[in-house]
């Protein structure tokens, strides 16, 4: 079921924009060399047996996750027909929903719920919202990969200047939820397989 939220910075991803985006981000070798960095959250976290992704593109990531644990739940959601169709067929046992995490309703939580390289592309006034459907879908852990800046910057990006976004994630999530506990966090370079980005990993109390 596609997405109903009709939010500008969403229906680039739903078209030929978010299409291409798929042709560019489909290096498998890429999603790879994650692998160091998942496992070594696994090992921290073994308590960790449901894994839910906002915005999976074509499911690199989840496919290094059932790697390192074939035993784990393992859910997405992302907005692109194309990528959530592409998703299933590199991962069969994995459950893609093909909707926005501005659509996200479940009755159950999961143990960990992360973006990597998504929360930068929604706009300051729907970043708030998005937060709380993941808060709400986490049962423990909540896991952010983006690109970073100290203070709220929108970054030219593909010709559109809406469509991406730096921000002090850690500063965004705490704000909402002072509660939240960073547990774990750092840098990670295109040595790891990322393209430069932080990372928080926060802990529901």
């Amino acid at each position: 079921m596609a997405s109903k939220i009709s939010t500008k910075q969403l229906t680039y991803w739903l078209g030929k924009f978010g299409d291409d985006y798929i042709e560019r981000n489909s290096d498998l070798a890429m999603f790879r060399r994650r692998e160091q960095f998942f496992k070594k959250l696994l090992q921290k976290y073994p308590e960790i047996k449901s894994v839910l992704e906002v915005g999976s593109n074509i499911g690199g990531n989840l496919m290094v996750f059932n790697k390192i644990d074939p035993k784990l739940k393992i859910v997405a959601v992302e907005p692109n027909k194309k990528a959530a169709k592409i998703a299933r067929e590199n991962l069969s046992s994995a459950k893609i929903l093909e909707k926005s995490v501005f659509d996200m309703d479940f009755d159950d939580k999961f143990d960990l719920v992360f973006t990597c390289g998504v929360l930068i592309h929604i706009a300051d006034n729907d970043l708030g919202k998005a937060l709380t459907k993941i808060y709400n879908a986490s049962r423990k852990y909540i896991l952010t990969i983006e690109y970073y800046s100290n203070k709220r910057s929108a970054i030219p990006y593909r010709g559109l200047s809406d469509a991406l976004f730096k921000r002090p994630y850690d500063k965004e999530y705490l704000n909402l939820y002072p509660k939240l506990k960073v547990m774990y966090k750092g840098s990670l370079d295109k040595s790891k397989g990322f393209d430069n980005c932080k990372f928080w990993v926060f802990k529901k109390r």
